[in-house]
């Protein structure tokens, strides 16, 4: 059953893609999003928003994806000393947690519109039904189901809280700005979807043909776990780039300039 030890791993490495690509972009557009809304050019505000939301929903869709099919494998790598059910037990929790992960990049770019605006008192407004969506759905899985899911019902909650911020911060920008590229952001993430979801067949049949070794102890078990993550890993990302292609998806360009940058900082 997972506890609290559990959330905190699975938090930590759900947060990894988003740090990695969702805080790069969003430094670099805030600058132009404040300029914009200083000179009253909300057109452009709009531009940089759509094209924020556009590039980070492209990412995490393969992000997420990636790590719903390949969370055992992950976790078993990145936590090697912790007993098999333990892996498995914190794999649960960061697979459910990874349906989060397009809304949340999307709610954090939004969230940049309304600071660029100079409106923190909408974004604190907005947190109120944030966090009561998070606790009601936290605490209606703590009193329907079983122990195994008490944690999970924590995760659940995180994708309720970011999904009740985008449509959130969505409405209250379309108003404020006359409009938010809806169309243009809807066939973008639907692209990426599908894209994702081919990947996605090519990723489970790897990890159900491939060894259990989440399950195990032991530096071989971390061993074959790190193979088996860079099968799903790289098999899973070779789809996604070809589906995107051809699908004319040019935002995944943007992502590569992102996680380019980031990776140079980091060395």
């Amino acid at each position: 059953i997972a506890g609290q030890a559990a959330y905190v791993y699975a938090l930590n490495f759900f947060l990894v893609p988003h740090s990695l690509v969702t805080i790069s972009l969003m430094t670099v557009l805030f600058t132009q999003m404040s300029r914009h809304a200083a000179a009253g050019r909300l057109d452009r505000l709009r531009e940089v928003t759509s094209e924020g939301v556009r590039t980070v929903g492209v990412f995490m869709m393969f992000a997420g994806a990636a790590m719903i099919v390949a969370s055992p494998h992950l976790v078993r790598v990145l936590a090697p000393k912790v007993s098999g059910e333990s892996v498995e037990a914190i794999a649960w929790v960061l697979a459910i947690m990874s349906l989060g992960l397009v809304p949340l990049g999307a709610s954090v770019m939004l969230k940049q519109a309304y600071f660029a605006l100079e409106d923190a008192r909408t974004v604190f407004l907005i947190h109120i039904p944030m966090t009561l969506a998070w606790l009601a759905v936290a605490y209606a899985v703590k009193g329907t189901m079983d122990p195994i899911w008490w944690v999970r019902g924590v995760a659940l909650g995180m994708l309720a809280t970011n999904l009740v911020a985008v449509v959130l911060r969505f409405w209250g920008l379309n108003r404020r700005m006359g409009g938010m590229d809806l169309k243009r952001i809807a066939v973008t993430h639907l692209k990426a979807a599908v894209a994702a979801a081919l990947a996605t067949v090519v990723g489970l049949a790897i990890l159900v043909a491939g060894p259990r070794s989440w399950n195990q102890d032991g530096l071989s078990a971390v061993m074959t776990s790190v193979g088996m993550s860079a099968a799903i890993l790289l098999s899973m990302f070779a789809v996604y780039a070809v589906a995107s292609w051809l699908m004319g998806i040019t935002e995944a360009t943007a992502v590569v300039r992102a996680v380019t940058r980031r990776l140079r900082r980091v060395r």
